[in-house]
């Protein structure tokens, strides 16, 4: 029952296309820590693009973006891994930024992650 829900799904949404990345941590000479990007993977998704939002703070303001990607069922993210994205097709436009992964949501048709990027003005 779910499988064929989860197909309907896709070819109706998902028209998006992200490369998801796992965070490893290494460590250079002086014990700072690195993140090294591992891709994980391509998957068409559907993105929803959330508008920016401006805050001021006492070190500047910064503009914070988010949005929120349904993914196909079958990525496997771990809670105790921390992961990026990048948009790879879109039908918004977008760079070629690093998106963090904040957190996301397993249902039963799909996974919706919550991705964000801040930008220091």
């Amino acid at each position: 029952m779910w499988e064929s829900a989860r197909k309907e799904v896709a070819e109706k949404f998902f028209h998006d296309r992200i490369a998801l990345y796992r965070i490893d941590l290494e460590y250079n000479t002086i014990g700072e820590s690195i993140e090294q990007e591992v891709l994980i993977g391509e998957f068409a998704c559907n993105i929803q693009y959330t508008p920016t939002e401006l805050r001021r703070q006492e070190v500047g303001e910064s503009v914070s973006h988010s949005m929120r990607i349904s993914l196909p069922k079958e990525v496997v993210l771990s809670y105790d891994k921390a992961y990026k994205i990048k948009m790879l097709e879109a039908r918004l436009s977008f760079d070629d930024s690093f998106w963090r992964v904040k957190g996301w949501t397993e249902g039963q048709i799909s996974t919706v992650i919550e991705a964000v990027k801040e930008v220091v003005v």
